[in-house]
């Protein structure tokens, strides 16, 4: 059987679900959503002035429009179609920004940081000033992926009952500025985009490290969710779990791992 890390994972993740051949197959299956989906972005800036009823569903929009205050953060995932999202929130009528770490491939980051653009997102990197991500916090929709490995400042969270390394950002950003934050998630289903919004809310301590702690576990909680209802609609391309004694990547082969995308 192939050891390739998606494979890897998935068995890591899902082995007491799928037989070895189901995973095989739920791979394939991964390789060609992702197929589809890198051509969608590069058509996605004919398609961003499609009304929303033309190609979304959404689940907890009232959410988002009742927030307690004017800022708030949407963390979401490596999961179905998440660069489509960047038309939604622009599309409502909501001022938003992008937060993305440093992307390995500058081409690439380059222009996709354009195609967000044109959708009407703003956009600011892990090497641009924290105080304005701060700033904006607390009067805009700042919205991050939060499920990548970083190299430093990680928080340990368990993800399909394994101990994994997770940014702490997005809840920080949330706790630091006092604002809701939200789960996203938007996957395909048949021929429909279905964004799945939910307010991730935990019990507080006194101890900030716990809370953001708390509120990331909360998020991977969801993602998981999701993860295990369109296990191929995810990325696992990567080294989650690649200091586990039972993992086996042996080809090395995964898109992004350690040191390829920062947090704070």
């Amino acid at each position: 059987m192939s050891t390739s890390a998606s494979v890897e994972n998935m068995r890591i993740a899902l082995g007491h679900k799928f037989s070895p051949e189901e995973i095989q197959d739920i791979a394939k299956r991964c390789y060609q959503h992702f197929g589809i989906e890198i051509m969608r972005v590069i058509i996605m800036d004919r398609q961003a002035k499609r009304p929303i009823s033309d190609w979304f569903d959404i689940e907890g929009l009232d959410l988002i429009k009742n927030r307690s205050k004017p800022g708030c953060v949407m963390v979401g995932g490596h999961i179905g179609c998440w660069e489509v999202t960047n038309f939604l929130i622009p599309q409502l009528g909501e001022k938003t920004t992008l937060f993305s770490g440093k992307h390995a491939n500058q081409v690439v980051g380059n222009w996709l940081d354009d195609i967000r653009r044109k959708a009407g997102m703003d956009t600011l990197s892990s090497g641009d000033n924290r105080v304005e991500l701060v700033e904006r916090t607390k009067k805009e929709v700042i919205a991050l992926l939060g499920d990548f490995r970083p190299s430093k400042a990680a928080i340990e969270v368990e993800f399909f009952g394994r101990k994994t390394g997770a940014p702490q950002g997005p809840a920080l950003l949330s706790l630091l500025n006092d604002v809701d934050l939200f789960y996203f998630s938007c996957v395909k289903v048949g021929e429909r985009m279905k964004v799945r919004i939910k307010k991730l809310e935990i019990e507080k301590t006194k101890s900030r490290k716990q809370n953001t702690q708390l509120l990331t576990q909360e998020f991977f909680n969801e993602l998981q969710l999701d993860v295990e209802k369109y296990p191929e609609q995810y990325l696992w391309m990567h080294g989650r779990w690649h200091d586990l004694e039972e993992a086996n990547y042996q080809d090395k082969d995964y898109i992004f791992g350690e040191g390829q995308r920062t947090d704070f």
